[in-house]
């Protein structure tokens, strides 16, 4: 205390990026954005979300204000001047220590209210931040405020929160809300009672309550989930996969999917899950994938099948890992939102946290806010902090994901080398023979993207109408003899339940069968869903919406400017991967069926990445190739180059498929690629598509 006041530690940071309050209509935003140029500051998690201190995207706290004053002390550095002040606002997160469970400068447990609240309890190991303190303030220094102006370098501080009025700088524009008033963490009311709490509340996770009883009521459009029936799923691969009304049980390797993808955003996802009769080794799971083009009858795994592993048969899609258990003892919850390998971001190797299963039935449920920011609940409790922590960044590739493709519930079981959760829970590989597990109770929270709309849930139980008495027309309490009935007796409309008229197809589903040769699926054309007279070319397969990956260097474009730049990074550095994520491949064979040959269908994104980077330039070269462009001659964009050593790489008549740019094994990374050939889809398809402005954004 000095003052009567709570004391903080501080720090100061330049990081130019949007940060957890969304701040800026770019990443990075310019470097004369308000956050960067006034007193703002980040907050440490405890304190930014009381509630849900691991919340990394829009915590309650935006936007509040603090008033911070020198006491004179230091936590590091110089000495500075007692009872300098400033009002901060609170535009980002400082989440060090408490995304990895380690003393650092936030990884106080708990808050300064608490602490406030009880000194005993705050003076517990890990209740507040390795130097004593329950606040920690991380202070924006990109413009020199913080080192020049006010010449403090680490200061102690106290902290009160005040008004946003009395903070020097514009209206809050960040897409994260902000109340620009007292600061969140001070008195926020909760909505139930409109009385002050003690902390802070988010008005969109409270449910609606019923002012005659004063009790929670569901959301006013919980009748409009999806619960779907077993015509509704899909068997992906296995004999051992039985489908039911709301899940599936899995015996042996195999698994099931919907047919329908889902736009998540805003909604949730419910299931109950089963791994008591799942041997150890064995991984039972439940995840979502995003794969594109469906057809009118919805997912079909040896078609459709994308993951965010690295390296594989599949195509390469965003996979957000629900839940993977290993057996019943303990598993593992990860996201997947780029593509590669390496440590720190969300790529094949994920952002994950592992838990021990406190029960083998477990009811999960996974809900999604509008801006894509995912809570995973078992058992009604979230999990834990992943490691390393989702950005803003990777919620935002999920959200474009939901809008774009939808979501695919996806859920397998299998085993390999490597399985998830807790070391102590076993390795594998397990026994697949005699292992089963269920998932029953599906919900589905969301709107349908691609494939068939799913049966809704009833939300009512039905009406039971009272016998009538044939001769009074009255309601009678005993029995009637039915061959003394009308056959139309007036009924109150009011009191029976409209009827749903089943589908007159039925469709008895049987597992698909597996085999080991590669998969030849008649190709569909998109408009009309109609077979075509060849197999698609699979450089022009449609594959998912990109990942936001930094700005890539490798290519003669930067891709945030589209300007020249150097020659294309050593694709060697990337690191290799170190486990699988999902279950080994498995396909089936499908005949041909020959029709007109319909339009090749625009190529997504993903698919476009080496052409919207490394080869953006060349569509100056779309004419042939005698012309020249920024790099020289048209020839190099009309053979497999090597930008790297500005060279040619290899003849077209010696050069392998992958080298072309839009192959579907080409890594948009490689230094070597060829951008433009007659011979089938190449970059033109994608230049064409306008999806360059897109790409910007997402890289």
């Amino acid at each position: 205390m000095y003052k009567g006041k709570l004391c903080a530690s501080t720090t100061r940071y330049n990081d130019q990026t949007k940060g957890p309050c969304g701040c800026g209509a770019t990443d990075p935003p310019p470097a004369d954005q308000w956050t960067f140029t006034t007193y703002t500051a980040a907050l440490n998690a405890a304190n930014l979300e009381p509630e849900n201190p691991s919340v990394a995207w829009c915590p309650t706290g935006c936007g509040s204000c603090y008033r911070v004053c020198s006491t004179g002390g230091k936590v590091q550095g110089e000495a500075t001047e007692a009872d300098v002040c400033r009002v901060f606002k609170i535009s980002n997160r400082c989440g060090d220590g408490y995304d990895s469970n380690t003393p650092d400068w936030c990884s106080q447990r708990k808050s300064w209210q608490e602490c406030a609240a009880d000194s005993n309890a705050c003076a517990a190991e890990s209740s507040t931040n390795k130097y004593g303190y329950a606040a920690h303030f991380d202070l924006m220094d990109m413009h020199g405020q913080i080192t020049t102006g006010l010449q403090w370098d680490n200061p102690e501080v106290t902290f009160e929160p005040v008004p946003c009025t009395e903070w020097e700088g514009p209206s809050w524009d960040c897409s994260c809300s902000s109340s620009e008033g007292n600061s969140t963490t001070v008195a926020p009311v909760d909505p139930t009672t409109q009385e002050p709490t003690s902390v802070p509340v988010d008005p969109t996770t409270v449910a609606p309550v019923d002012p005659t009883t004063q009790e929670p009521t569901p959301p006013e459009d919980e009748d409009g989930a999806y619960c779907p029936s077993a015509q509704d799923l899909v068997v992906a691969y296995g004999d051992g996969v039985e489908l039911k009304d709301q899940g599936w049980t899995v015996n042996g390797g195999g698994g099931a999917a919907t047919k329908a993808a889902y736009n998540l955003n805003g909604g949730y996802v419910e299931y109950d899950i089963d791994v008591s009769d799942a041997k150890a080794g064995t991984i039972p799971n439940v995840y979502s994938i995003a794969p594109s083009g469906l057809g009118a009858d919805g997912f079909v795994k040896d078609k459709d099948y994308c993951d965010g592993a690295d390296q594989h048969e599949y195509p390469w899609c965003v996979e957000v890992d629900w839940i993977e258990s290993n057996g019943p003892c303990g598993g593992a919850t990860t996201v997947h939102t780029l593509p590669g390998t390496g440590p720190g971001t969300c790529n094949a190797w994920g952002c994950r946290t592992e838990y021990h299963n406190d029960a083998p039935k477990i009811h999960m449920r996974i809900d999604y806010d509008d801006a894509g920011r995912m809570t995973v609940s078992r058992d009604g409790t979230p999990i834990d902090a992943m490691d390393p922590a989702p950005q803003p960044s990777d919620f935002d590739v999920i959200k474009k994901m939901h809008d774009s493709t939808g979501a695919v519930i996806y859920s397998s079981m299998w085993t390999g080398s490597w399985v998830p959760g807790p070391e102590d829970c076993g390795a594998g590989p397990g026994e697949l023979t005699g292992s089963s597990f269920t998932v029953s109770n599906l919900r589905i929270h969301g709107s349908v993207v691609q494939g068939p709309e799913p049966q809704r849930c009833s939300t009512e139980e039905p009406t039971t109408v009272a016998p009538v008495d044939p001769t009074t027309l009255e309601p009678t309490t005993g029995p009637v003899d039915p061959t003394t009935q009308p056959t139309t007796a007036p009924v109150d409309p009011t009191t029976v339940e409209p009827t749903t008229v089943a589908p007159e197809e039925t469709t008895t589903i049987a597992p698909e069968p597996t085999t080991d040769e590669p998969t030849t699926i008649a190709p569909v054309d998109p408009t009309t869903q109609e077979p075509t007279t060849a197999p698609v070319d699979p450089t022009t397969t449609i594959v998912p919406e990109p990942t936001t990956d930094e700005p890539t260097t490798m290519a003669p474009v930067d891709p945030t400017t589209q300007e020249p730049t150097t020659a294309p990074v050593d694709p060697t550095t990337i690191a290799p991967t170190t486990q699988p994520i999902t279950e080994p491949e498995s396909s089936t064979t499908s005949a041909i069926v020959t029709t007109t040959k319909p339009p090749a269908p625009t190529p997504s994104p993903q698919a476009c990445h080496a052409c919207l980077t490394v080869c953006a330039p060349c569509e100056e070269c779309t004419q042939g190739k005698d012309g020249s462009f920024a790099f020289g001659s048209c020839e190099k964009c009309w053979h497999c180059w090597d930008w790297d050593d500005d060279e040619l790489e290899d003849d077209d008549d010696d050069m392998d498929a992958d080298c072309d740019a839009m192959h579907r094994k080409h890594d948009w990374t490689d230094d070597e690629v060829r951008c433009l050939t007659n011979d089938h889809q190449d970059c033109r398809a994608c230049w064409a598509s306008g999806l360059l402005a897109e790409m910007q954004v997402l890289v």
